[in-house]
């Protein structure tokens, strides 16, 4: 999985506070290769971190897309409290 790893740790930079970092990690190049679900998943961490740093219409776009590649990542986000 293209990006599996940095998804994962994104996460956990974002909860901790460092969404800046975050956002930064989820620039890898390899994920604009990568299929619809890995795109869906970076996405949905982009709008996690964009929603924690209060850019409401920032995250609402990155869910939109994360949801429209991946529907799966519809109930990560409304875990973590994104309207998707």
């Amino acid at each position: 999985m293209v990006g599996g790893t940095r998804t994962c740790f994104q996460l956990v930079l974002t909860a901790i506070g460092r969404e800046a970092e975050a956002l930064e990690l989820l620039r890898y190049v390899h994920f604009e290769s990568a299929g619809g679900v890995e795109r869906g998943q970076r996405e949905g961490m982009r709008a996690f971190a964009l929603h924690r740093l209060g850019r409401a219409d920032d995250c609402k776009a990155a869910a939109e897309v994360a949801v429209r590649l991946n529907p799966l990542m519809g109930v990560v986000l409304k875990t973590l409290g994104i309207p998707a």
